[in-house]
């Protein structure tokens, strides 16, 4: 069993609620972030700011971190399915290439009146008699 703690403790210098208090603004803000990416992108960021704080614990404690700060995954997706439909870039199709008509080349019509000719050439001509 785990030791005991005071609840009238400080938190220590490596708690994630003391190092997601001393979080940059920037990093404990949601707004902008509209894909799974950006939130991926967020997570790098604190990864690489736990590495200068405290160093040694940063492959455990960014979730910890994140989810005092309020910036969990969870959060993230309560966010983004909150936004407004359309602001994901998967949520509509993108809209449709109109391409011009087709309109042949020269060439085009070339080779179309030489299988017509040879189209024409090749059928037997059959006489009926009575």
């Amino acid at each position: 069993m785990s030791p005991t703690r005071r609840r009238n403790r400080k938190p220590s210098a490596t708690s994630p609620e003391a190092l997601a208090a001393l979080l940059p603004n920037d990093l404990r803000s949601l707004e902008g972030l509209y894909t799974p990416g950006d939130y991926q992108a967020m997570r790098r960021q604190v990864v690489d700011w736990l590495n200068h704080a405290a160093p040694g614990h940063d492959h455990k404690l960014p979730p910890a971190v994140m989810n005092a700060a309020g910036c969990s995954a969870a959060d993230y997706y309560r966010h983004a399915l909150s936004m407004p439909v359309g602001i994901y870039e998967w949520a509509a199709p993108p809209p449709p290439v109109i391409e011009k008509p087709y309109e042949p080349t020269q060439e085009d019509l070339d080779l179309q009146a030489a299988r017509a000719e040879r189209l024409r050439r090749s059928q037997k001509r059959v006489f009926v008699t009575r």
